[in-house]
């Protein structure tokens, strides 16, 4: 019962969440908008630095508890992040932007925010009643690519059919640094070409049999788009 409750904890918050705080949806509860729902063990948003405060009031006046790790500046190249808690969901709240935990890469609010997707999200245990802003698939895979982490990799899979426009993932993966980005680019490509990652992606998101025909060229496509994406 846990993740159901959980869930609908969540569901909660987005919907009670004010839109004037122009938040993104990020994360494993962003995928629930293109492909096979999941439970996802926090929920994560990032925001634009001059509402950070403004959030932060309203969450403390929620009920949640909140610590800033980082403090934002008017400056869009510093960052900050917020930790929330309240009982059963906790999660991240991105100010300004994302920066990758492992290569420090930053995906900035304003490119993160360009053509969001409004939808009413359907998870595992429910449906948000109001429409919630989720990120663009384009900055999806991106943020997720970047992450590098097999779950992360695990959900573009499951997500891999929906179209996208890979140029623009492309370009944006190489305007960022390369000494900090190489690491998770490596870890993408490995993961695209490891047997045990196939069968460990299809067995995270319950996909069926290994053997299937069907499950094999949608890995093999997932790994030409994974490959034709990376720098």
């Amino acid at each position: 019962m846990e993740p159901k409750l959980r869930e609908a904890a969540v569901i909660e918050l987005l919907d009670r969440l004010p839109a004037e705080f122009n938040s993104i949806l990020i994360g494993g509860y962003a995928v629930c908008a293109y492909g096979p729902a999941r439970y996802s063990e926090d929920v994560d948003l990032v925001v634009p630095a001059e509402k950070s405060e403004a959030l932060r009031a309203w969450l403390i006046q929620e009920g949640f508890r909140v610590s800033m790790t980082m403090r934002p500046s008017p400056s869009t190249s510093d960052l900050g992040k917020l930790l929330i808690s309240k009982g059963s969901v906790k999660g991240d709240v991105f100010v300004g932007g994302v920066r990758s935990r492992d290569s420090g890469a930053v995906l900035d609010y304003p490119w993160i925010a360009i053509r969001p997707r409004n939808v009413r999200l359907l998870l595992v245990a429910g449906r948000t009643q109001s429409a919630v802003m989720v990120v663009r698939l384009e900055a999806l895979w991106a943020l997720k690519l970047l992450a590098a982490r097999a779950q992360d990799l695990a959900d573009l899979f499951s997500i891999s059919p929906a179209p996208f426009d890979a140029e623009e993932v492309s370009q944006k993966l190489k305007s960022l640094p390369g000494a900090q980005t190489r690491g998770a680019f490596r870890s993408a490509r490995s993961f695209v070409g490891s047997d045990k990652e196939y069968l460990d992606a299809l067995s995270r998101r319950s996909m069926g049999s290994p053997d299937s025909s069907s499950n094999i060229r949608a890995w093999e496509t997932f790994r030409s788009k994974v490959n034709r994406v990376l720098p």
